[in-house]
């Protein structure tokens, strides 16, 4: 993973209540604080996490991270025709601690101007030279969710969209930018009425894992689904009116997910006009 700069926004990922721009591996450090070193950006304490049972009777898994601190050493690099002086740049960090007016501070990280992936956490600890020939900074940053993770972005539906047998759609996805299993969204709209809707594993046979829906859908309704982590949803649109579906889904289900390089996802039925198919790249570390 490229990156040549770190942004620490307050209010949310926009910076609505500011922001802080680090250069990282730039050579021409132009911004006021160059990273020297990030202690824990990379997988550690990696766990599986169990996710269903297939129809076969397989159990599926995939990998969590825990929970942990990343520290951050920073050097002052003034500006100092604009004004800027060690102690000014020293206290802009320690503004940073309460400017979101909650816990916690987003950081963006980019190469150039291309966002590639980022993280929220709570700082905890803040501490700094007050002597030393080249001022520096120590942040620690602690992260309740330890993936990277990128914006969403929506896939071609003519590339990911194919009919493997006159009963099913598929959704195939070659992921070569994540290194961690994700969640992804889709909308579709359904063309004739179903008395549920199955999704399985489209890689293996039988079926590695299954999600089910036990609810009649009628055709107009409009599916919306979600299997991002801390932003799951099901529910459907029938006409103007809501319908929540989150307690028709059957136990057992896995929660589909894309993972790296290869993905196969089938949808059970021939019925659906497909709106969209979007997903968030995650990443390990950098």
């Amino acid at each position: 993973m490229k990156l040549t700069r770190i942004t620490m926004s307050f209010g949310n990922s926009g910076g609505s209540l500011g922001s802080m721009e680090f250069s990282f591996r730039d050579p021409k450090a132009t911004k006021p604080y160059v990273v020297r070193e990030i202690v824990g950006l990379d997988a550690d304490a990696v766990t599986p996490q169990f996710a269903g049972n297939s129809a076969g009777g397989f159990k599926q898994y995939n990998m969590k991270g825990e929970s942990k601190e990343r520290v951050f050493q920073l050097l002052f690099n003034p500006n100092w025709e604009a004004g800027d002086t060690y102690s000014s740049l020293r206290d802009e960090l320690y503004r940073a601690i309460e400017a979101a007016r909650s816990p916690f501070v987003i950081f963006g990280f980019y190469n150039g101007l291309e966002y590639v992936a980022g993280f929220s956490g709570l700082i905890t600890k803040m501490e700094s030279t007050l002597f030393e020939k080249q001022p520096a900074a120590t942040m620690t940053v602690r992260s309740d969710d330890p993936i990277l993770r990128g914006e969403l972005v929506g896939l071609d539906l003519d590339e990911v969209i194919s009919h493997p047998d006159g009963g099913s759609d598929r959704i195939g996805f070659y992921d070569t930018s994540s290194t961690k299993a994700h969640g992804f969204t889709f909308e579709a709209t359904v063309g004739a009425g179903i008395p549920y809707l199955l999704i399985e594993d489209g890689i293996f046979e039988p079926a590695d894992w299954f999600f089910q829906v036990d609810y009649a859908f009628l055709a107009g309704d409009h599916i919306y689904f979600s299997s991002l982590e801390g932003d799951r949803y099901l529910y459907i649109m029938r006409g103007a009116t809501r319908i929540e579906l989150m307690d028709k889904v059957v136990s057992g289900s896995a929660w589909p997910m894309f993972y790296p390089k290869y993905n196969a996802i089938d949808v059970k039925t021939n019925t659906l006009t497909w709106v969209n198919v979007s997903h968030q790249t995650a990443y390990w570390g950098v």
